[in-house]
């Protein structure tokens, strides 16, 4: 099947006239309730990137329905505010309903009992999915079709809702009829400057606009067309213009006026007058519609800037780093702690006095949770494999996986890290490097595998599956063994009846390898000079990591191996796994060839 071609930026921009024309004569009733509750004691509204817009755009109208005050939060914001939420009204605007920052505000919000009204413009969200199990409110605004990167169709049909569902409630206000408001020309800009030549935008609002002015440094900055500040009108005044006329020769200011402000907008231009190159675009009508057209406005603005540069704002290349910060995992309750602090297990001094020249982590359990080893792994986690890569660390996986580790590495990290990168399969029995595809059938059955492997056929689990490679046998166990106690008899049996081998549990299956088989071999393979450091999540004993942390340098993102002077439990006590992984990386100090870490105490 063909992929559908995406569509330009200008294309998008043409069809928001037609959008709003065909908008539906039915005011849609789930917003106007949304108005309404919330006329007693005001919102909180939630959004980021495109969505603050919408964010902005309603709290507008719900301060002019309830008279009440209304803020604005980032989901960031919102999550380390120290506001009393029960009770309190709450708007989240979220596209797609999937990036992580709003999932994390949502569950904070739906914590501390907030009423929660949730804006999407899919059928099918995650936040749409969180909404249903927790019994807050979800409100879609379905687009014609699937939305391009900078969010057009998205914000105006939300904008449309929220326009009409206030003139339902306030019929005096006498808004424009959206067909109209469709077919008003939009303001152009007029600049002595080239439009090509802008690096810098000012964009001074009168209050009403301020939605205008978030949509141009959104719209902006996320297709890199120009960087841009913005201020109010009088705020503006307070020294937000010397940087302006430093750098006049790249910088165009864009006063944004409606009715209430037009002769403050005009005497602020002219006491601009030609020192710096400025524009003044005005919006009529009521104060909503004013807000609508100046919306209107930012959409086309920036499409008149980016065409003389020969750029098509909707096609972006995004790079890694970009990707791995949108997707970053954290935990909303770690947020506040710094890297080192009183509830976290503290590292002897001795690990912060040490440069590290190579690293083993296991895979599932460490470098993702248990409970997502299936999916690809975080970009995040990759960007950082790639800063120890790219500083002449030495990396090797030990996993008790076969070939899908090195898929999953290979699909994550670039092309030119994979030869450097040692993969320890199956709990170390076989160890390539991560540009080679793992071929099992080039190994010679282990007799010690064969013999194990013939005894667990002889007991008949059911409800287990049981996969032998050479080297390994893997069992994973459904709901027939339920009990751990059950499974430790099986281990007590295959070790009684099969003295050469070794059975390691994790979170999901045991392993049975060979006695002579460890995932440390890994640590051999590197071909390090100085101090290696291991990471592993099951360091209990019995535990697939066990002896990964017995290793002199060794932390634990989760189970210790118990022993005085090995395997630390990195990070607070209910930090675990890939949280306490991403801990041990934002706490390393890269140095040429190696890694040190940061104790906190700077």
């Amino acid at each position: 099947m063909a992929t559908k071609k995406k569509k330009s930026y200008k294309v998008l921009l043409d069809e928001i006239p037609d959008q709003i024309r065909r908008a539906s004569l039915d005011v849609p009733s789930a917003i106007i309730d949304c108005l309404e509750e919330s006329k007693a004691t005001g919102a909180i509204l939630v959004g980021s990137g495109g969505s603050l817009t919408s964010a902005h755009f309603y709290a507008h109208l719900i301060e002019k329905v309830s008279r009440k005050q209304c803020t604005v939060y980032t989901p960031l914001e919102l999550l380390c505010s120290a506001i009393d939420l029960e009770g309190q009204r709450c708007l989240f605007f979220s596209a797609e309903g999937k990036n992580p920052d709003i999932i994390h505000a949502f569950e904070y919000a739906n914590k501390h009992k907030a009423i929660v009204t949730c804006v999407t413009n899919l059928n099918e969200t995650p936040l749409g999915q969180l909404c249903e199990r927790t019994n807050q409110k979800n409100v879609c605004l379905p687009v014609h079709e699937k939305d391009g990167f900078l969010a057009l169709s998205t914000i105006v049909a939300t904008m449309i809702a929220g326009y009409k569902a206030f003139g339902a409630i306030q019929p005096q206000s006498e808004l424009t009829n959206l067909s109209n408001v469709a077919d008003a020309a939009i303001p152009r800009v007029t600049t002595p400057n080239k439009l090509n030549q802008l690096n810098q935008l000012i964009v001074v609002y009168a209050p009403l606009l301020k939605p205008a002015a978030i949509d141009i440094e959104s719209r902006f900055h996320e297709s890199g067309v120009a960087s841009v500040q913005i201020a109010d009108i009088r705020n503006f005044s307070h020294g937000r213009h010397y940087g302006a006329f430093l750098n006049q020769s790249e910088t165009h200011i864009i006063i944004l006026a409606d009715e209430g402000t037009a002769a403050l907008a005009r005497l602020t231009r002219l006491a601009i007058n030609t020192s710096l190159s400025n524009s003044l675009i005005f919006f009529s009508g009521a104060p909503v519609e004013a807000m609508f057209k100046s919306i209107l406005f930012s959409m086309h603005l920036l499409w008149e800037i980016a065409e003389p540069q020969n750029r098509d704002p909707n096609k972006v290349l995004v790079p890694k780093f970009g990707r791995s910060l949108y997707y970053l995992p954290y935990q909303s309750s770690c947020l506040t702690q710094p890297l080192v602090d009183a509830s976290d297990v503290p590292l002897p001094s001795h690990y912060y006095d040490t440069s590290f020249d190579a690293v083993v982590f296991d895979y599932d359990g460490t470098l993702c949770d248990s409970d997502e080893r299936f999916d690809e792994l975080k970009p995040i986690v990759a960007l950082m494999l790639e800063r120890l890569l790219e500083h002449s660390v030495r990396v090797g996986i030990a996993t008790g996986r076969g070939k899908s580790a090195g898929i999953s590495i290979r699909k994550a990290i670039e092309e030119k890290w994979w030869e450097q990168i040692v993969i320890g399969y199956y709990n170390g029995s076989v160890i390539e490097t991560a540009d080679k595809t793992l071929d099992v059938s080039q190994y010679p059955i282990d007799p010690v595998i064969k013999h194990a492997h013939e005894f667990i056929s002889s007991k008949r689990l059911s409800g287990a599956s049981v996969d032998m490679r050479p080297t390994q046998i893997t069992i994973e166990f459904g709901f027939a063994l339920q009990s751990d106690t059950q499974i430790d008899v099986l281990c007590a049996q295959l070790i009684e009846h099969c003295p050469d081998i070794k059975v390691l549990r994790s979170g999901h299956s045991i392993d049975i390898i060979n006695k002579s088989t460890s995932k440390l071999r890994v640590i051999g393979a590197l071909h390090h000079a100085k101090q290696c450091l291991t990471v592993g999540d099951s360091g209990q004993p019995g535990g697939n990591d066990h002896e990964l942390l017995s290793h002199p340098f060794s932390i634990s993102v989760n189970h210790v191996p118990g022993h005085a002077d090995t395997g630390f439990k990195i990070g607070a006590l209910d930090e675990i796994e890939l949280s306490a992984t991403l801990r041990l990386f934002s706490m390393m100090q890269f140095g040429q060839g190696v890694f040190t870490l940061d104790d906190g105490s700077q």
